[in-house]
């Protein structure tokens, strides 16, 4: 960035460093400014008054009083740029650290995501799911067996000797123990053993009856 040198004047023409070219040598006042490294402005004459150096100048003041006042930094202008450089720059921190914020939380979900901690919680909740869905079929497993089981007992009640005498039924056997089971198997006079519920009890035959086939 150029610096600034301070406006070109009847008074600073010396102190400028333009000494050595005397006032009749207008070209050498008008070489020296375009040669400076640092803007010019100019404020030789009065308003209406033009002289070689404005024309070589950066810039040209109608006087002194204005080119001094275009050299100095207006204090407002400077407040103004300042606050809308903290501005911009409070912004790009804002946008940074909002950048650096969103990358932070995705590498955490990252993380988070394959941890080892995630992985492990995953698989216990899967074995408990296992877990309570076995014993649900245990239980249905369990529940049916049983059901299996009563109507089996309920078959051997109904096929046991016991609970047929128990139903109004008699076994009758020989005095050799023999069961009875037709009536060709026994006379007139013959003696039987009953059996019924609650115990047995001897009985002869009387009469034969056979039924037709």
């Amino acid at each position: 960035m150029a610096r600034l040198c301070p406006p070109t004047t009847p008074g600073t023409v010396e102190r400028a460093g333009l000494q050595r070219y005397p006032g009749r040598d207008l070209g050498g006042v008008a070489r020296a400014i375009v040669a400076s490294q640092a803007p010019v402005i100019t404020g030789v004459g009065h308003e209406t008054d033009f002289t070689i150096a404005d024309f070589a100048a950066d810039l040209r003041a109608p006087t002194p009083t204005a080119a001094a006042e275009l050299a100095t930094p207006d204090q407002v202008d400077l407040i103004s740029l300042l606050a809308e450089a903290m501005e911009r720059g409070s912004r790009a921190v804002s946008i940074r650290l909002t950048s650096f914020r969103w990358e932070l939380d995705s590498q955490l979900n990252r993380l988070h995501l394959f941890s080892p901690l995630v992985q492990i919680r995953r698989d216990r909740q899967f074995l408990d799911g296992l877990g309570r869905r076995a014993g649900i079929a245990v239980a249905h497993n369990l529940k049916l067996q049983r059901t299996g089981l009563a109507g089996i007992e309920q078959r051997l009640k109904s096929l046991n000797p016991q609970s047929v005498l128990a139903r109004g039924y008699a076994i009758v056997s020989m005095p050799d123990g023999s069961l009875v089971r037709r009536v060709a198997q026994v006379e007139k006079d013959d003696a039987l053993d009953v059996r019924v519920s609650d115990g047995t009890f001897g009985v002869r035959v009387d009469q034969l009856d056979r039924d037709e086939e």
